[in-house]
């Protein structure tokens, strides 16, 4: 299954078996993606200009070749970033432009995704941190320059080595929190990939307990 935020309204790429599992919502959209691209783009087109959809489902057999035949509409600008964890078993969170966030950035040419999340955290954050494990990638759309932008974002389970917080101004960020890890329902102001990052995270919190 995939799922793709355009305009902060989700679009499900998922076989017909897996329908059953999402919630129920009078104002969703399903449909089945017949292998015509100018549909899969009216869904899309629907999604960008209004939000007064819940989401929109489309099933088909091979997930996969319907979310490459969307990649094909994109510039991909692949990015990672982390939930970083402290010795007092809290997470950090950054503020940008209004709305709580975690800290990613672009992955440079060259670069692991590993690496991309280490460097973008210091260079975000002013902390240091190492890996404890990889938890989910999220997808989100936007219109940069006339152009549309699909960003899959690798996100990391992180804990802080050493560093102190000096936020990264150029990139809009003006506040920070130590929030509790161990809360299940995020309760910040944030956007809706972080919210999928967050169920995520604590997934991964709950198996590697098990």
């Amino acid at each position: 299954m995939y799922k793709i935020f355009i305009n902060g309204r989700p679009l499900f790429i998922l076989k017909p078996e897996d329908l059953p599992s999402l919630p129920s919502d009078p104002t969703a959209i399903t449909g089945r993606y017949t292998g015509k691209s100018k549909t899969l783009m009216q869904y899309v087109d629907t999604l960008e200009k209004s939000s007064r959809y819940a989401y929109v489902a489309l099933t088909h057999h091979d997930p996969k070749a319907v979310f490459d035949a969307l990649c094909g509409y994109y510039k991909i600008l692949e990015a990672a970033g982390g939930v970083i964890r402290n010795h007092d078993n809290q997470v950090f969170f950054i503020e940008r432009l209004g709305k709580w966030d975690l800290p990613k950035g672009k992955v440079d040419p060259g670069e692991t995704i590993e690496q991309a999340a280490i460097r973008e955290v210091l260079e975000e954050t002013g902390l240091e941190t190492s890996i404890e494990q990889q938890i989910c990638t999220t997808y989100h759309t936007y219109t940069l320059k006339n152009q549309r932008v699909l960003k899959p974002t690798h996100w990391f389970a992180m804990v802080q080595t050493g560093g102190q917080v000096k936020l990264q101004s150029e990139e809009d960020i003006t506040d920070y929190t130590w929030f509790d890890n161990s809360l299940k329902t995020l309760t910040l102001d944030t956007y809706p990939n972080i919210h999928q990052v967050w169920q995520a995270y604590q997934d991964s919190i709950s198996r590697h307990t098990e």
